[in-house]
């Protein structure tokens, strides 16, 4: 895909986070713990041989994410109808995605293989520094998205 590789040829030149944005509009929308299953993998119990007691919970890599691939996104941020975004953060990518840069719920696995989640979307800043939020932004452009595709198909069905 072109625009992989060129996210890529151009992270020789200047090192960067990735955070993949997507929009999600329709009826068929995941709840988080879908969405961290995709990125993640599936949530298995581990354990020795005849000793289910020394057993843990663990992430199998079958995810999109896991310490062999997908490396570059650093993050996903993720739009569904009207609702507030979401970003889920790579625990294993090379450059990391700043946490609270907007005003959104965000997950970000840990260490001991558990989930943090912050929800930074109900924090007040100071009227001068008031930015707009990223669920406007992401409402506009799923407006703007959705006239394209629609505009898309109808063009396709008349040719």
């Amino acid at each position: 895909m072109r625009t992989i590789s060129s996210f890529k040829n151009g992270l020789k030149y200047k090192a960067a986070p990735c955070l993949l944005v997507i929009f999600h509009e329709g009826l068929d929308v995941p709840d988080d713990a879908i969405v961290k299953s995709a990125l993640y993998g599936d949530l298995k119990f581990s354990f020795p041989l005849g000793d289910p007691e020394q057993g843990k919970l663990i992430l199998d890599k079958d995810g999109a994410w896991n310490p062999e691939k997908n490396r570059t996104t650093s993050a996903v941020l993720y739009v569904r109808n009207d609702s507030e975004p979401l970003i889920i953060h790579n625990y294993w990518a090379y450059r990391p995605f700043p946490a609270g840069l907007f005003d959104c719920k965000e997950i970000s696995a840990q260490p001991d293989g558990t989930f943090r989640e912050s929800d930074f979307a109900n924090r007040v800043n100071p009227p001068s520094t008031q930015e707009p939020s990223l669920k406007a932004f992401g409402q506009m452009l799923m407006r703007v998205l959705s006239r394209f595709f629609k505009r898309l198909l109808r063009f396709n069905f008349h040719r």
